[in-house]
Parts: structure tokens; sequence; C-alpha cells
């Protein structure tokens, strides 16, 4: 989750939003939204990514499993990148 902790430290009014979330077993999926402004550098996947100072939204979805323990001891993440680069002003 350090990926999260460094977009949430360019982002730093973020916005964390579960739409939907669920569960079976110790399985579980979660659609989320995240939003706010992006006034801090962020690494992509082509390198650092400086601040533009725009608002910037994007959803997505996790995929998890928990241990006994209550810990998530898996995880995916997936979201529409390419909607996030547009919002940066990287792509049209």
């Amino acid at each position: 989750m350090e990926d999260l902790d460094a977009s949430f430290a360019a982002i730093p009014d973020v916005h964390y939003e579960i739409l939907k979330l669920l569960t079976k077993d110790r399985e579980g999926v979660m659609e989320f939204r995240i939003s706010g402004t992006h006034t801090g550098s962020i690494e992509g996947p082509s390198g650092s990514i400086p601040a533009t100072n725009r608002k910037v939204s994007w959803t997505g979805a996790e995929f998890f499993r928990i241990d006994s323990k209550g810990l998530v001891v898996e995880e995916r993440r997936y979201f529409d990148a390419e909607s996030l680069r547009k919002q940066f002003g990287l792509s049209k």
C-alpha cells in the first residue's frame, strides 16, 4: 500500500469513497472513487509527474484476500489509467 501513501501525498485533499463492497468467506472486491487536487509530484509508469494543481477523480476496483487474523494478505487494484493521464494533461 506504499504506492497509495505516495499518491495521497501528491493529492493531500484526497477523498476516498467506497462505492460497493462485496465479500464472501475471506475474499472481497471493492469498487472505489478517489478524488482531490494534484498538488505534489507523483510517480507514473513513465516517470515522475509534476504537480498540475488540477482536480482529478478516478474509479477503480480492488480484489483482496484476508487471513484468519483479519489482515489483508493479498490485493490487486485496477483503474482507468488513461483517464487519469488525460486529467493530468499528459494525453488527449
